[in-house]
């Protein structure tokens, strides 16, 4: 992410809205650094990613493009029709996703090692 994005700091400084508030918690200026890693919105699914995992992830600017996408298409959702999905579906569907992607990739025989996490993650 390289800010391109229009969000709404930018969007504020190039005189398209005058209001630059978070659509998603309405309590800090909108920009890619706020939405993508501090907003409290995508934090709550990074705490249920990190519960449904069993470990920390680590959020850096070179993330995959799952979760982002996820939580610009809820931003975008919220500013256009005024919905935004609980935090725990969202959770769901990149779940989902990466299960899709998992499954994509598997080689079998699955190796014994591998078998653990991967029924852990519902895969097998």
């Amino acid at each position: 992410m390289h800010n391109g994005l229009n969000v709404k700091d930018k969007l504020c400084r190039i005189g398209y809205s005058a209001d630059d508030r978070c659509i998603i918690c309405d309590s800090h200026s909108e920009t890619q650094d706020h939405l993508f890693f501090k907003c409290s919105y995508n934090q709550q699914i990074l705490k249920l990613m990190e519960l449904r995992c069993g470990f920390p992830i680590l959020v850096n600017r070179n993330m995959g493009t799952g979760m982002p996408a996820k939580v610009w298409t809820q931003r975008n959702n919220a500013r256009v029709n005024n919905v935004l999905l609980r935090p725990s579906k969202v959770t769901e569907q990149i779940i989902a996703e990466v299960q899709r992607r998992i499954r994509g990739k598997i080689k079998h025989p699955v190796k014994s090692n591998d078998q653990v996490w991967l029924t852990k993650w519902g895969v097998l």
